[in-house]
């Protein structure tokens, strides 16, 4: 039996950083989730108390607008209807 050692893209913490929430993550999931700066904290599953600090630190960063972040790494949905829209009139 094969054992996963990575994750998918992980949309929720796509969508948590969309609405300014700090998110602390598994390492093994993939790097590409990291859009706003400061928000995502990559931790080795093997240490508990690690995961505690990193809750824990999480807990007093203070939300903020994300908008153009997210937007600037594609993930935009204005821009995605505007580009579905113009897709389907061709």
């Amino acid at each position: 039996m094969r054992i996963a050692r990575s994750e998918g893209l992980g949309i929720v913490v796509i969508e948590a950083q969309a609405v300014g929430l700090p998110c602390v993550v598994s390492e093994a999931v993939p790097r590409a989730v990291d859009i706003v700066e400061g928000l995502v904290s990559f931790r080795s599953i093997s240490s508990v108390d690690d995961w505690i600090g990193a809750i824990d630190s999480a807990r007093t960063i203070e939300r903020r607008d994300t908008h153009d972040q997210i937007a600037a790494a594609g993930y935009d949905i204005e821009r995605e209807i505007d580009r579905l829209e113009r897709f389907f009139e061709e």
